[in-house]
């Protein structure tokens, strides 16, 4: 039983398998590809037929030839097919594993079932409206080959929750629309087998006004594939907006506002931020550079990101490709900078670059994944092991700043309880630590997350109860006397000498501080193990730093 392939799909064939390999002999336009569901032998047993839904990764071609799509060939189900294929089909001649959209644009059977491609862009496109709309900084979409069905989920302000569940075969389509037809960079076709990424713009105006991007990447599981979709925001705080405002619009406190911008004054140095993934250090560094360029136009100022996620007018921003961010950095340098901010230290050679970088006469901004300030020097010199590495990385003059910052949820003011009202929800021994800590004056003003209200979102809403998201932070502006000790008796002795001193506010201080205030609630995202990781042996009442 032969099927006719339409032009459009023979143009497909012969347009994409090119670069694969050559076909055993050409595909004929009349009977290119053979139904699956129809291939049949007497001699088997129902049981053994091809079952009809590997239609999706299976074609039988007219030559003899099997395309398998590359992503499902070590499926059990796939291997079973194959090994009565090759059996039992009498002008079986090989086996060649193409890319998914290949198999899904051959035509056949597979045409009458698939959704319309327009109809799948709209579905795209809402679910980033819908997403947008809702405050969501990452659509997961989960393919699940083993139970046939894929998954959609979105960050609600840090938590992760599922919106819906969809036919494998959807959530395949959707995949590879998303990569294949909105996506501006990428390797053009999609290939769960295989790790890819790219990026949506709004060239071709698939994103809201809420967007100016959409970061894709995508990578096979064991029994199945995900892709993760990063979204970018259109701006950082208000034009014309103060730094200082900006940083408290985040989350940070005057005192903190005016460490960072002291640090940005200088001509010279590094300040580097720290946080876990999805902590926004690069709205940080944003908000930081949307201030310089708004108010110093006289300066050049240069990004390395991978890719970029805000668009900064008059910021010269450089999209890295590949991993060589050293070799980056040494061709910055050429571009005659003021200010380079490079996305993220994740190498040897960028770390080198970037404190060469920061010792030559600029301004360096910059990230890496530390869990605190200080750890950001631990991490550093783990990359730098070298002697003259070292005498840079602790050098006060070249590395200025180290900053750490995690997003804790806020609660909304307006539905918000006493804590006193939710008392039993938390456990008797750490309420009598919250107590000896704050004291019962403080503890009073601390608030539960409420049910939601026409301030926030209603009741049974993901959201309901909360008004985004804030940072807790740390920031240190290093001495002499700090990278001395850092340098001679270890980082760990350099926070302790840190953490003595009058007015510093830690990450878990940052914490009990805003929790005092009824600002974010007890369970908001580490609770009080942030605090008590840091103030283990804290005498009680001893609060002088809490407002």
């Amino acid at each position: 039983m032969m099927q006719a392939v339409s032009s459009h799909s023979e143009r497909s064939v012969h347009g994409r398998l090119g670069s694969e390999g050559d076909l055993a002999a050409p595909i004929a336009p009349a009977d290119a590809v053979l139904n699956l569901a129809a291939f049949y032998d007497p001699h088997l047993t129902a049981r053994y037929v091809v079952q009809p839904e590997l239609r999706d990764v299976i074609a039988l071609c007219s030559t003899g030839v099997v395309l398998v799509s590359e992503g499902y060939v070590q499926n059990v189900e796939t291997q079973n097919a194959l090994t009565l294929i090759r059996a039992h089909w009498r002008d079986y001649r090989h086996m060649q594993l193409v890319p998914y959209q290949v198999i899904l644009d051959l035509g056949g059977d597979r045409v009458e079932t698939r959704e319309d491609p327009s109809a799948m862009v709209n579905w795209a496109r809402q679910i980033l409206a819908d997403a947008a709309a809702g405050h969501v900084s990452d659509i997961h979409l989960v393919m699940d080959t083993a139970g046939r069905r894929g998954t959609l989920l979105m960050r609600f302000y840090g938590d992760l929750r599922e919106v819906r569940q969809t036919k494998l075969h959807e959530a395949e389509e959707l995949a590879s629309v998303i990569y294949g037809v909105m996506a501006e960079e990428g390797e053009g076709h999609y290939n769960p087998a295989a790790p890819q990424k790219a990026r949506i713009g709004n060239a071709n105006g698939h994103l809201p006004g809420e967007l100016h991007g959409v970061r894709i990447q995508s990578m096979p599981l064991l029994g199945g594939s995900m892709m993760v979709l990063r979204l970018l925001p259109v701006d950082v705080g208000i034009v014309g907006a103060s730094l200082e405002d900006r940083l408290r619009a985040l989350g940070y406190e005057g005192g903190q506002c005016q460490s960072i911008g002291e640090l940005i004054a200088f001509s010279s140095g590094v300040t580097v931020i720290s946080g876990p993934t999805g902590s926004g250090k690069s709205t940080t560094l944003a908000a930081i550079l949307k201030s310089i360029a708004e108010r110093q136009a006289h300066r050049n100022i240069l990004t390395l990101e991978d890719p970029p996620e805000y668009r900064i007018e008059s910021v010269r921003q450089i999209p890295v490709q590949g991993n060589d961010w050293g070799g980056y950095i040494e061709d910055v340098m050429r571009l005659d900078p003021d200010i380079v901010m490079v996305g993220e230290v994740r190498s040897e050679a960028g770390a080198l670059g970037t404190l060469q970088a920061a010792n030559t006469g600029h301004l360096v901004l910059t990230t890496v994944h530390a869990n605190s300030a200080w750890k950001i020097l631990a991490r550093l010199e783990d990359l730098c092991p070298r002697p003259e590495s070292r005498a840079l990385l602790f050098d006060h003059t070249v590395v200025r700043g180290l900053a750490a910052q995690r997003l804790v949820q806020r609660i909304c003011p307006q539905c918000a309880v006493p804590l006193a009202e939710r008392e039993e929800m938390i456990p008797e021994s750490e309420w009598i630590r919250l107590r000896e800590i704050l004291g019962a004056q403080r503890l009073a003003r601390a608030r539960w997350r409420g049910m939601g209200c026409l301030a926030c979102n209603a009741a049974g809403h993901p959201l309901a109860g909360l008004a985004g998201r804030t940072v807790v932070a740390e920031v240190v502006t290093t001495t002499r006397e700090l990278m001395q000790i850092a340098r001679t008796e270890g980082v760990r002795a350099a926070e302790q000498a840190w953490r003595s001193q009058a007015g510093v506010i830690t990450i878990g201080r940052h914490w009990l501080m805003k929790f005092a205030n009824g600002e974010i609630e007890y369970a908001s995202r580490g609770g009080l193990d942030l605090v008590l990781e840091e103030e283990v042996g804290i005498p009680s009442g001893r609060t002088a730093w809490l407002p």
